[in-house]
């Protein structure tokens, strides 16, 4: 401290940059003491040193909360904490998240499969993992994968994705496809052996593929020996390339005990200390409980690795201390006519371990591109608004859930299903964002009028018909139509098919044969949605939960149930007035009024954008099973597919159902950016009104859209001497 004192009582600024974009404050050594705190206070001494983002966009503010959530043994350094507290309360805005410069991704498309093959390496064998997609691969990835402390188990998912979403055939070599324990014996054994397994697998890998390092250090020479094969490189977080003196510091001192201690606890496998350890190399993402579903789903990969994992995690900490920094210094400078090569350094990462680890690995291999991964040590987080649109004079509230990253494609959502609030089903819309690259909006309980439902079939239909008119302008001239209303808002598939580039309907209720009113069922099914709905009116707590069950399915035993509960009643707690309403009303509203508006609607046009209807297969099969078959009729080339698993909530009946929904919506999502679609500027969206029942297209004429329009939406049909709109003129 008194080094920092001196230096700013003699004009040193707090604000001065590194190359990397750190001020002072990004460089402070994080211990759990009171001389953190101190160097902090002195180093961001106003709000605007803590706003201070280097070129990873990692702020002071978030570095220093992040670390000290969990700088006591996984637990909270509270000084720091209470110093930070106080700064959000005093200078609101530093709480604002900073954006993610993740890129977007495709769905996943493919089905994939697994296997793993055997190498020859004369007196043994090796095992290689092999993961590709049922079709035809894109290309291939030679995938090094043994970081230090990560379960294969842990890792396979991932590669999955990257075969069921980009294509590729990967071979991945992990702890098992390797020796472990050469890494005991200095630097070259190992290296030989790796090259070895890598030299066998090379005529399985063909001519030309990707390699991803994710070996943190003890693979990534093979970058250098396998350049006349690859077609692009992307290392991830190499670790302890260090400079040339850093041996001789007292800090390299700290972290070889460091490194030494790690290896220690692993090869005890320690998994009380280990667990302790976890928050050191996971950004804490989800808060208190995030980290101990991450530390539960950690022992239990631990407890399934195999003796290699554990050889592997013992020795790596100490053998990348001891010979990464002359594995690199040996390696010649990387040619400039080489293939694009990407270097991923986690923000929140130690600076000494990862981050300058990494800058020196840009400077042996100029060309090279380094980026940051954010918000690791990595989730990808979504941007969450309300707009209000104008509906005859009164403003409707539209949730808009967006990527940090360019959106793919936008998605409108109709979520006012009966009995859903829509804070449950707010988180899933945000992983559609995130992990789907969509754009969201979303009209929900509070976008409507609820109240309209008991007045008969039209008055709702027109209110809500009246809010997508006003939200179109924002919407553009395509989208992806999602319909979880369960009924009431499936009409607009209908009037909006000009628009729609696909569509997915969740479970439609009641949906009934002509002559069902008239069977001794219907009666008692009249009488139960005239139940629920009082249930609902009176905000019965006992007895909703009761009701819980009848459209859950009861995913994670009892204790699943229960805990579904718990969170449901939190939802109801915190629902709108507009919520209970639509509750109170949809059963009866859909008994009473949804055969008649489906019957009424013509047959849908078979040259119509790809249908996906989506039916529970645990729902009762009068009240959604068949009134999704019927819907299929009118459809024709509609597709059925079935969520496994569900009751018909399926908002609330856990992971691996939202992912199959998700994974429905996937398909129906364009394999490329639509920001590139050209449409008149001349042609507003409010001179489109919705469609007729009919279904018809509006002609529109060259006076409404512009003499000097080049966009293809103004086409000229022979058929009716009219321009139309795309290749959907009613006459053709």
């Amino acid at each position: 401290m008194e080094g920092v004192k001196f230096l700013l009582e003699n004009g040193a600024k707090p604000g001065q940059r590194d190359k990397q974009g750190n001020a002072p404050a990004h460089v402070i050594p994080l211990y759990a003491d009171e001389i953190t705190l101190e160097l902090l206070r002195h180093l961001a001494p106003d709000p605007r040193y803590l706003k201070k983002g280097n070129r990873a966009g990692l702020r002071v503010f978030d570095r220093m909360e992040v670390w000290a959530l969990t700088a006591v043994k996984g637990g909270p350094y509270q000084p720091v904490l209470d110093w930070l507290a106080e700064q959000k309360k005093a200078h609101p805005d530093l709480v604002e998240q900073r954006a993610s410069n993740q890129r977007k991704r495709k769905q996943r498309r493919f089905q994939v499969k697994s296997s793993t093959i055997v190498l020859d390496l004369g007196p043994e064998s090796r095992s290689v993992r092999h993961i590709a997609p049922r079709f035809q691969a894109v290309g291939r990835i030679l995938y090094l994968g043994f970081p230090r402390f990560i379960p294969w188990s842990l890792q396979e998912p991932i590669l999955e994705s990257w075969a069921a979403s980009e294509g590729f055939e990967i071979w991945a070599l992990n702890e098992d496809s390797v020796k472990p324990g050469l890494l005991g014996e200095g630097l070259e054994p190992f290296m030989k052996d790796l090259r070895s397994v890598v030299q066998a697998l090379l005529p399985e890998l063909g001519p030309k593929f990707v390699l991803v390092d994710s070996s943190f250090g003890p693979g990534t020479f093979l970058a250098w020996e396998l350049r006349p094969f690859i077609t692009g490189l992307l290392i991830i977080n190499v670790h302890l390339f260090n400079a040339p003196d850093f041996e001789q510091t007292d800090l390299a001192q700290k972290i070889r005990k460091r490194m030494a201690y790690l290896g220690e606890t692993y090869g005890k496998r320690d998994y009380d200390s280990i667990l302790t350890l976890l928050p050191d190399f996971m950004y804490p993402t989800g808060g208190a409980s995030g980290v101990e579903d991450t530390k539960r789903k950690y022992k239990e990969a631990l407890e399934g690795a195999s003796a290699n994992f554990w050889e592997m995690a013992m020795l790596q900490p100490s053998y990348n201390f001891e010979h990464t920094t002359g594995m690199f210094t040996s390696l010649p400078v990387w040619p400039l006519e080489s293939p694009p090569v990407l270097l991923a350094s986690s923000d929140q990462a130690p600076l000494v371990v990862v981050g300058e680890a990494m800058q020196r690995l840009q400077q042996i291999m100029p060309g090279s591109k380094l980026e940051f991964i954010p918000n690791s040590k990595s989730k990808v987080q979504s941007k969450v608004s309300t707009i209000h649109v104008d509906v005859h004079g009164t403003k409707r509230p539209i949730v808009v859930i967006e990527p940090t990253s360019p959106a793919i494609a936008n998605v409108l959502y109709i979520g006012c299903p009966r009995f859903i609030p829509f804070s449950l089903q707010q988180p899933i819309l945000e992983q559609w964002a995130e992990f789907e690259f969509v754009k969201v909006w979303a009209l929900n309980e509070d976008s409507v009028k609820p109240g309209l439902l008991g007045e008969g079939l039209e008055p709702f239909m027109k209110d809500l018909r009246s809010v997508v008119q006003a939200l179109l302008p924002e919407l553009g001239p395509k989208f992806v139509l999602v319909d979880s209303s369960f009924g009431p808002g499936t009409f607009l598939a209908w009037e909006l098919r000009p628009f729609i580039t696909g569509l997915l309907i969740i479970n439609v209720h009641l949906f009934n044969a002509p002559d069902f009113e008239q069977t001794d069922l219907a009666q008692k099914i009249r009488k139960r949605m005239a139940y629920l709905g009082e249930t609902y009116g009176k905000r019965d707590y006992d007895s909703i939960l009761t009701l819980l069950p009848d459209f859950m399915y009861p995913t994670g035993g009892a204790s699943g149930v229960e805990d579904t509960k718990r969170k449901y009643k939190e939802a109801l707690e915190g629902a709108s007035a507009n919520f209970w309403e639509m509750a109170m009303l949809q059963p009866s509203y859909n008994f009473e009024h949804t055969t008649g508006m489906f019957t009424s609607l013509p047959v849908w046009p078979l040259e119509s954008p790809p249908v996906l209807l989506a039916s529970s297969d645990q729902a009762p099969l009068v009240v959604v099973g068949e009134a999704m078959q019927r819907l299929q009729q009118i459809m024709p080339g509609s597709k059925l597919e079935f969520i496994p698993n569900s009751k018909w909530s399926w908002h609330l009946e856990g992971p691996d159902v939202i992912a199959n929904v998700s994974q429905m919506l996937s398909s129906l999502l364009p394999l490329g950016n639509q920001s590139d679609v050209r449409v008149c500027k001349e042609l507003q969206v409010e001179d489109l009104p919705l469609l007729s029942p009919c279904g018809a297209v509006p002609v529109i004429s060259m006076e409404s859209c512009g003499p000097n329009c080049e966009a293809p939406c103004c086409k000229s049909c022979e058929s009716c001497k009219a321009s139309s709109l795309g290749k959907a003129c009613p006459v053709q």
